[in-house]
């Protein structure tokens, strides 16, 4: 069953990266990822029945942008696809108006669109600073980063990587 967020987006245009991170910095962590996309204008359509191997799609249709999210996927995989397609949006709308994610980290599809998608969710969920400030705190395993940031240990280790805090 599909559910409609049927309130009037905040933001209609796609802001730049430098605006994304001042919107992220009046959010705490863990980032709601929900009120992310509703405050860039994007409605998110929970629970949709997929197949287990899709994540989720981003769609433009009848003048609005949609996030559409896999129902059977875990409430930390759902958050990671809505962060993937709004940053989908952000990074890739003007070539195309339709994504259709496979289930990250483990799809063959390693295209540059789909990388950057993927470091772009990452951050969102997990800025820099606040995730720099939690290791200096003493919470320096990826299991309690994990859970400080409501991300799976996967997307943890990624974005570790990508701070150059883990080798590659």
């Amino acid at each position: 069953m599909a559910f409609i967020n049927i309130e009037d987006p905040i933001v209609k245009s796609t802001p730049s990266l430098d605006e994304l991170e001042n919107l992220l910095k009046r959010h705490n962590h863990p980032i709601d990822v929900r009120a992310i996309a509703k405050e860039l204008g994007i409605s998110i359509i929970d629970d949709v029945d997929m197949d287990k191997d899709i994540s989720g799609r981003l769609v433009f249709q009848s003048g609005k942008w949609y996030i559409y999210v896999n129902a059977f996927h875990n409430e930390k995989r759902k958050r990671f696809t809505i962060a993937h397609e709004v940053a989908h949006y952000i990074l890739h709308k003007k070539e195309k108006h339709e994504f259709n994610d496979v289930s990250f980290f483990r799809s063959p599809d390693h295209s540059v669109e789909e990388v950057e998608a993927n470091r772009l969710a990452a951050k969102i969920l997990m800025p820099e600073q606040p995730f720099i400030d939690e290791i200096k705190k003493g919470n320096n395993s990826l299991l309690q980063l994990a859970a400080i940031f409501n991300v799976s240990g996967m997307a943890c280790e990624y974005r570790a990587k990508d701070l150059g805090l883990l080798s590659k």
